[in-house]
């Protein structure tokens, strides 16, 4: 039997899942191969959600963060093929050209000594082009609630987060003016040390305290979710739930394929809201209709 190691992207949420239909492709190659994914142990929180996948049968925790420990090499060396988990991306402004997933596989290309052509992206149909997670867990079905990640990056420790995220004057509108009169429950998450907005708005619940778990879990029993350009984006996406995601071409040099980061819903209950420019400029009737579309 073939070994696979390292067949995700290790780090950051949402690369891990957006490169999910690597792992197809590669069961399409090798058929019956065994597969080890590593995760980055900074990103250790993302690995519950790859349980139960039909095409991971080990998941590795490295030992250090963006490094290969000795430890780590001597878990690869057990296998037949091995992907390096941390490479640089295939060019600066990749963006302009392909989405964030088919980069992702490309990166694969580089770092296989030529075993794959990154035309054999298209190979893949679709549906197979897709993250999916496999939804092992039970859910508490909530009614008449909408679950809203407001800020991206983690806890403004990433200098981008202004640039991907409505302020918070933006969301008090969207919340106070067109929400909560519309009679949703509001429910925040995110990265515990992110604003919690529950401090100008009592009426909203806050589960900032929750794990990465935790949080995804509780949030799929809502009726849809309004995200940023974020990994619990891409999570929530790759679980098929009604989601509307606002972003804008917040990367440099960005002026083309601006669709290029969004996650893909396999359900396809995925309602992008594009503002170029400044994603303070979205317009909160622009969202209130993308909601009532779901209803």
């Amino acid at each position: 039997m073939l070994k696979i190691a390292n067949c995700l992207r290790p780090s950051r949420f949402g690369d891990t899942v957006a490169s999910l239909p690597f792992l197809r492709y590669l069961d399409k190659k090798y058929p019956n191969s065994y597969k080890s994914v590593s995760i980055d142990p900074m990103c250790h929180q993302i690995a519950p959600f790859l349980l139960n996948h039909p095409f991971i049968d080990n998941i590795h925790i490295l030992g250090k963060p963006d490094q290969i420990t000795n430890g780590d090499i001597d878990f690869f060396s057990k296998f037949s093929l091995v992907y390096h988990p941390y490479i640089p991306t295939t060019n600066q402004f990749w963006y302009n050209n392909w989405s964030l997933h088919e980069e992702l596989f490309r990166m694969n290309l580089e770092i296989s000594s030529g075993r794959i052509n990154p035309d054999e992206y298209s190979t893949l149909t679709e549906e197979e082009k897709s993250p999916r997670l496999e939804q092992w867990f039970p859910i508490e079905r909530k009614g008449n609630t909408i679950a809203i990640f407001p800020f991206s990056g983690y806890a403004n420790q990433d200098a981008t987060t202004d640039q991907r995220s409505p302020s918070i004057y933006w969301w008090r509108g969207l919340i106070i003016k067109h929400l909560l009169p519309s009679g949703y429950k509001i429910i925040q998450y995110g990265h515990p040390k992110s604003f919690n907005l529950q401090v100008y708005f009592p009426e909203i619940v806050s589960r900032l305290n929750l794990s990465l778990f935790e949080m995804i879990r509780d949030s799929l029993g809502c009726d849809l979710a309004i995200t940023t350009d974020s990994g619990a984006g891409h999570i929530l996406s790759a679980y098929g739930m009604r989601h509307i995601v606002l972003y804008t071409n917040w990367r440099e040099n960005h002026k083309s394929n601006l669709t290029a980061l969004l996650p893909i819903n396999y359900k396809k209950n995925l309602t992008n809201l594009f503002c170029k420019g400044n994603i303070n400029n979205t317009s909160h009737e622009e969202v209130m209709n993308a909601i009532k579309k779901f209803e």
